[in-house]
């Protein structure tokens, strides 16, 4: 009776093998998301593809999005398993080039540096000089993307872009856009509990609450 019970099991367990090598395996790459901000993206086959991006995020959808959006893009990691990277951009060609040298200082300023109101840098847009803390951050950052052209100060939080810096939160913080989105904005910023941030979402309901904005467009 054992012998019998056990070429059953393993009569059981070669066809339940057979069954499922037979059935059609769903992937993620057949299945990428229409996402609020009108991009497309499908999170599992990102995480499949960038297993250094879960170890640094994790596996949530909304993380892995941010990552690709703030930092993905630029380093040529695809959305979804058909993309190309004529796919990728949905700002202006001005916009995605203030994008790109924006990135590329992370190198510079990577995530997590100690960036305090000890840290300044003396910009080139003009109505400031010399500034300090999140100030001094996010002037470095423009002066990356923008060279020597000179900032309009506006009071209009309507028309934010990429690479435009806002103050806020009462006028104690700046934060330089990276990317815009249906839901807000997407920041870098320095002094972010004495480090450098990147990627922050700032809904465009906290943007409408800004003191002012500049913009070197």
């Amino acid at each position: 009776m054992r012998k019998n019970n056990f070429l059953t099991r393993i009569i059981a367990a070669v066809l339940t093998a057979v069954i499922l090598a037979a059935v059609p395996q769903i992937t993620s790459q057949a299945s990428p998301k229409k996402m609020s901000d009108g991009g497309i993206f499908d999170a599992e086959y990102y995480a499949e593809q960038n297993p250094d991006v879960v170890a640094a995020v994790g596996t949530s959808e909304a993380a892995l999005y941010n990552h690709y959006e703030t930092v993905g893009k630029s380093e040529g990691r695809l959305p979804y398993a058909s993309a190309s990277a004529s796919d990728t951009s949905k700002h202006s060609a001005k916009e995605q080039a203030v994008y790109n040298a924006m990135m590329a200082m992370q190198s510079k300023f990577p995530e997590g540096m100690t960036w305090t109101n000890a840290n300044g840098y003396a910009w080139k847009g003009g109505i400031y000089s010399i500034d300090y803390g999140c100030a001094g951050f996010a002037f470095a950052l423009s002066d990356a993307a923008f060279g020597n052209a000179k900032a309009t100060k506006v009071y209009n939080t309507d028309s934010i872009r990429v690479g435009d810096i806002i103050r806020m939160d009462n006028n104690t913080h700046m934060v330089i856009v990276l990317s815009t989105n249906a839901d807000g904005v997407i920041v870098a910023e320095g002094n972010y509990n004495g480090k450098v941030h990147w990627g922050r979402f700032i809904s465009w309901a906290e943007v409408s609450t800004a003191d002012w904005v500049l913009t070197r467009y």
